[in-house]
Formats: C-alpha cells, structure tokens, sequence
C-alpha cells in the first residue's frame, strides 16, 4: 500500500510538472502571436519630380527592434515548446506502462478504490498528452504564418537600370496598361516604352520622361505631329482641327508646310502654323487665290462679286495687263480686275473684250442693235446718259446703219460738223416754213463708229443737260427734253421724242439703261 501510494504520488507529480509546462509554453505562445500581429504592409506612394510618375514602393515595417527580437524568442520557444511535448509524451507513456503493471501485482490486494483512483490518473494523463499535441499543432501554423508575412512581393512602378516596370501582385504588367486618363505601353519584358512604337499599320509616341502615351499635337524639333485624342494612333492625310484644315505625310506623319501637289490641283500650307490657305495669297510680287471650300489653287477665270480674275492655268499666278485669251484681247488691272467699259483709251465690253473697232454688217433694226448695243451701253454709263434713246437716235439717223453718212463718215447720229476735226459735205432733210426742204451741210466726219459714239455722249451731256440721267428720271423725259437744248433744238422733227420713245418701246432698249 505505501508503493502504491509512492507511485501515485510520483505520478501526480509528474502530471502537475506536465500541466505547468504546457501552460507556460502556451502563455508564451499567445505573447509571441501578440507580437506577431503588430507587423503590418505599409503603402507609401512617392512622387518623382523628374519624371512625373508616381511611384509605389511596397515596405514590411516593423514596430521595433524588441519586435524582432521577440520574433526570435518565439521561434526558440516553439522549439523548446516541441521538445517538451515529445519529453512529456515520452514519460506519460513511462509513467501510464508502471501504472498498470502495478496495478496487475496488486490486484489481489488492493482495494476498488485504489484501482478506480489509478484509472482516473490514466485519464488525466491521456488529457494532457492532446492538450501537448494541440499546442504542437497550433505552433507550426504560427511558423508557416510568420514565414508567409515575411515574404512580401512587388507592386506598382519599379525603377531598374533606369528602366521603368510595372508590377500587379508580384508581376511585370506586359502590353497596355491605364492609368487614369493615361496610357502606357510595356514591352515583353516588362520594360515601359518611352519613344515611337508602331502597332501593326498604326504608329504611337510615348513621352521620354513620364512615358505618356502622346495626344493632340507633338512638336518634335522644327516638324509637328498630330495623335488621335482617343486611341493615340498618330494621323496621315488628311486633318481637320478646330475648323481649319491639315494635311500630315501619309508616312511619316509631318505636318505639310507650303505648296502640296494633290493631283492636278495645287494647295499651300501655312509655313508657320501648317493650316490650309483658303483666300488670296501674296507670293513675292504675284497673287494667288484658293478656294473658300475645298483649298484647291484658282486656275483660269474667277467671278468676286461684280468683277472677274483671271489665274493662270499652269502657275495659278494672278493674271495683270493684256490677256489673248483664245483670240480675244481682255485687260487687267494691277489689283488684278478686268478692265470693262472704257479704260485707258481703249473700249471693252460687259465681258471685258477689247472692242478695237466694230463695224456693221447687217441691214435691219435687229441686226443693228445686236452689234452696237453692247458698245452703246459702255459708253453711255461712261458719260452718264440712257443709253435706250442713244440706240434709237442712232437707228432713226442712220436707217439703222444703211445711210451713206453712218458708212462714209461713221456718223451714225447726223451730228452737224462744230468747226473741228474732219467733215463731210451730205444733202439733208431740213424742216422748217412748215415743210420739209433738202439742204447739203458739213457733218462730222469719224474714223470709227465707237468715236461717233463718244461724239455724240460729249454732245448730251455739254449741249443738252437736260437729257441727262442726272436731270430726267426716265428715258421719256431725256427724249423730250431734246427739243430744249443749250443751243436749240436737237432735230427740226416736232415728232422727233415720239418716234424715240416708239422705237424703245417696239424694241425693249430700256434693258440697256439698268
């Protein structure tokens, strides 16, 4: 009975050693956790003045330097904490083995009790070898996790050899990449393009410094380029930008300066700004003109308003001075107007024809009127008179060109000789005494019928004012008005303004007036 109690109480003495050191090596366990948790990933984002890209750097930071050490301890506490458990394994297995066998040799003599209180010392022990193997179990998975925070990974921009990359979850990001508003290109290793890169047929320019995928326009050197604002693609041909047209090389991309040959047609650039020309242009002494719409080069005629232009048909070149344009002589003013009506000595029609001397070859009103109207409308806006009734006085007078005055003296108007220049000596009807009487008298002799026509312009306006646009306000009123000249009257007829006005009205003369 003493033996028995000895064992027993070796035995619960071995159980109480277990028990503390169990408890201690979990209570150490649990600081050693607290410690552990007290390491965290910080995220620090350090702005890089030099090339405008925000850098991320991924830092373990640490409480302190006790932290670290207590790291250390708790790695030498799980370990004491294994040995213990194995130690403990080992001598409960010691102490259950001699437990039994004891327990067998006394069996004839000991009581119930004494075996019943040998049982529950065996439970005891079975408890506490799982309580040993739990801690094991719970101080290799606090090793894994310490293990697994200390291996941190990369992220975000990283700089090597000046090179930069881009990493997301511990890789390098290959291909495009956005940020914000912004691209980015990386190449197959990993590398950050920062120049020219061409994507199949398409190119792009990534900023040298930040790495910026280029948009809009890109000054490199004396040459501009233009990106697309959306994808990047850099532009050919043809470009229209805040309502002014470009045109950038199909292969290179430049932005075209000056002249641009596009076919058969000619456009020029701005050598400054590079956008079309749409208007007038001064090159050195000569002027050019581009269409409004399409920027084309203005070849051969051009309407500006009421007046015309002439551009050469190969060099575009404003045309100036005398143009034979397919037979027919036009004249050009310095500011490039065709000259009409009478300009410099010399007579050219609506059209702007030189009108050298004109003759007629046709009998008959309308042929008469076909050949002299025109002429007839220059000169009399000239000198300010209608030139309706000047066509029907020249009718009337000349039989419509067929009397021997209009085709011996150019005098279409039976203009009496005034004492100057050359005449002619013609028989005339004469009213007066209440009849008609034939008379020879000296009439004006013209080389031309356009200097009959300026004689007579000169005459309407010195001898008879009153038959003036500036004093009648119809062609009617300068027709009567005849009768009250400076001098007398203009004819001896009393139905001369009658037989005026009939022939104006038979033959629509009053469109020449407008």
């Amino acid at each position: 009975m003493g033996l028995i109690n000895n064992k027993l109480a070796l035995l619960m003495g071995t159980t109480v050693a277990i028990t503390s050191t169990l408890l201690t090596n979990t209570k150490v366990k649990a600081d050693t956790d607290a410690n552990s948790s007290s390491k965290e990933v910080t995220v620090q984002n350090d702005n890089q003045s030099t090339n405008s890209i925000n850098t991320q750097k991924v830092t373990l930071q640490n409480q302190s330097t006790k932290n670290e050490d207590s790291s250390v301890d708790t790695k030498s506490v799980v370990s004491n904490t294994e040995t213990s458990n194995d130690q403990s394994s080992t001598d409960e297995a010691n102490v259950t083995s001699t437990t039994a066998q004891n327990s067998v040799e006394s069996s004839s003599t000991n009581s119930y009790a004494d075996t019943s209180k040998t049982l529950q010392v065996s439970d005891v022990s079975r408890q506490n070898v799982n309580e040993s193997t739990q801690a094991l179990t719970m101080s290799r998975r606090m090793k894994a996790s310490v293990k697994l925070v200390s291996q941190s990974y990369k992220t975000g921009w990283v700089n090597t050899n000046n090179n930069w990359s881009y990493y997301q979850q511990g890789k390098k990001v290959t291909g495009w990449l956005q940020g914000g508003n912004d691209w980015y290109y990386f190449d197959q290793n990993g590398k950050m393009a920062t120049s020219w890169l061409q994507g199949g047929n398409d190119w792009y320019y990534f900023n040298p410094t930040s790495g910026r995928m280029q948009k809009n326009w890109l000054q490199g050197g004396n040459d501009w380029y233009y990106f697309n604002p959306v994808s990047g693609h850099m532009q050919t041909k043809w470009l229209k930008n805040n309502n002014k047209w470009y045109y950038l090389n199909p292969t290179s991309g430049r932005m075209q300066k000056g002249w641009l040959q596009g076919g058969n047609d000619w456009y020029y650039f701005d050598r400054a700004s590079g956008d079309m020309k749409t208007s007038w242009l001064q090159g050195g002494n000569d002027w050019y003109y581009f269409n409004p719409t399409s920027g084309r080069m203005q070849k051969n005629w051009l309407q500006g308003g009421n007046d015309w232009y002439y551009f050469n048909s190969s060099s575009g070149r404003m045309q100036k001075g005398w143009l034979d344009e397919k037979g027919d002589w036009y004249y050009f003013k310095n500011n490039g107007m065709m000259a009409t009506g009478y300009y410099n000595g010399y007579l050219f029609s609506n059209s702007g024809k030189w009108i050298s001397n004109f003759t007629l070859t046709g009998l008959g009103a309308k042929d008469f009127i076909s050949q002299i109207g025109e002429v007839a409308k220059i000169v009399a806006d000239e000198y300010g008179i209608y030139a309706s009734m000047m066509i029907a006085q020249a009718g009337l007078e000349s039989g419509w060109g067929s009397s021997m005055l209009s085709q011996q003296a150019h005098n279409l108007f039976g203009v009496k000789w005034s004492g100057k220049g050359n005449y002619v000596t013609m028989p005339t009807l004469e009213y007066y005494g209440g009849a008609y009487h034939t008379v020879n008298a000296p009439f004006a002799a013209y080389n031309t019928y356009y200097e009959s026509l300026v004689g007579y312009a000169t005459m309407i306006k010195t001898r008879f004012p009153k038959s003036t646009k500036s004093y009648s306000p119809t062609y009617q009123d300068a027709a009567r008005n005849l009768r009250n000249g400076i001098y007398g009257t203009y004819a001896t007829d009393p139905e001369y303004a009658s037989k005026l006005i009939s022939v104006i009205n038979t033959y629509g003369l009053y469109k020449y007036d407008i």
